[in-house]
């Protein structure tokens, strides 16, 4: 029965070790930045909603609401369509299928980017337009506001479709 004592420094060494304490601490923090992606997806909903409901609310609407209302509605689809699903996939570990991975980080995911980004650009068309004409009968026309907010999604939808073409798949088995 000599093998079955364990001195004090040998069970320290083997039940208490760096990578042990190194894999405890990683958990710690994968958990910590799992519920962090979480609250940041619930803020981008709940705060986008809420914009979205004041600005529709009001009865006199102006033009700069009509813009900012666009820019929630583009920040609602950076959270549903990539802040989620890579939550999901990346802190939650769901594994993806082919189809969700290709209409997620393929199209919806750089659409949504795109679309958030021409979003603001359009905003600031808008404004610049504002400033430098300012009686123009131009900006005033329902159709100048629709057209560059559709601009905006119209261009994002488009130069998404590259994406879709170029992003790879690996399935779980060969990873």
């Amino acid at each position: 029965m000599t093998g079955d004592n364990i001195t004090l420094s040998n069970a320290n060494n083997t039940f208490f070790s760096k990578e042990t304490a190194d894999d405890i601490n990683m958990k710690i923090f994968e958990e910590i930045f799992k519920w962090i992606s979480f609250g940041i997806f619930s803020g981008i909903v709940i705060l986008n909603t809420i914009v979205i409901g004041l600005l529709m609310r009001r009865k006199k609407k102006s033009r700069m609401g009509f813009f900012v209302a666009n820019l929630a509605y583009a920040d609602l689809c950076v959270g549903l369509f990539h802040v989620l699903p890579e939550t999901i996939h990346v802190w939650f570990e769901v594994d993806w299928n082919e189809f969700n991975c290709y209409v997620f980080y393929g199209y919806l995911a750089t659409f949504s980017f795109y679309v958030s980004t021409y979003a603001i650009v359009v905003l600031s068309i808008d404004r610049m337009n504002v400033i430098v004409k300012p009686l123009s009968t131009v900006t005033k026309l329902k159709a100048y506001r629709y057209g560059l907010a559709l601009s905006a999604w119209i261009l994002g939808s488009i130069l998404a479709i590259q994406y879709v073409v170029h992003v790879t798949y690996y399935s779980p088995k060969y990873i």
